[in-house]
């Protein structure tokens, strides 16, 4: 009933109107043959691409005249237990089997009310055709700017101490400079 008086009334009018929420309009209309065939395509196109995500997937569909979103290929994939092949893999930055000494976290429980109060610093990495590059950054928490950066092909202590020489050489001494307890942070010439 309600799909004859949408063709000449807003949704939105009717189901005011019949005391019902407009987003179930659409919830049922997505329920009809062309969500059986769009969740056979999915299949089809999640077998012969077993690697893409739902993104990917979506992406390939639309090239094929399908009307989708990542959103609704993602619950389509849930719904049919489709999942992809490949998961991605990240690369480990920390490791925390060394010898020197580890500090507490002075940053628990505290307020940060000014700038340069509060410096945090992590590792990340690059991916490229021929391997990975390490960025070590130091942010400042409060204007959530960077303070110093460097980026190297070696994950060892030179790559964090030259970050923070940057950040020192570029703005005024910190207040409280807490990191993760990686190696590369408990060398002696960092701390």
């Amino acid at each position: 009933m309600i799909d004859v008086l949408v063709q000449d009334y807003p949704v939105t009018m009717v189901c005011d109107i019949l005391g019902m929420a407009w987003s179930s309009h659409f919830y049922h209309a997505a329920e009809g043959p062309e969500e059986a065939s769009l969740k056979e395509a999915n299949q089809e196109t999640a077998a012969a691409w077993a690697a893409y995500s739902y993104r990917r997937l979506a992406e390939k569909l639309k090239r094929n005249v399908w009307a989708v979103n990542h959103k609704r290929v993602q619950r389509l994939m849930r719904l049919t237990d489709i999942q992809s092949k490949y998961k991605r893999r990240n690369k480990r930055t920390t490791d925390s089997r060394h010898g020197a000494p580890r500090y507490p976290n002075p940053v628990l429980g505290m307020e940060i009310v000014r700038p340069d109060q509060v410096w945090v610093c992590d590792i990340t990495y690059i991916r490229w055709h021929q391997g990975f590059d390490h960025l070590a950054v130091i942010m400042n928490v409060f204007t959530r700017g960077v303070r110093g950066s460097h980026l190297g092909r070696g994950l060892d202590h030179t790559l964090t101490l030259t970050a923070l020489q940057r950040a020192l050489a570029n703005h005024p001494p910190l207040g409280v400079h807490p990191s993760d307890h990686g190696n590369q942070y408990g060398a002696k010439a960092y701390a």
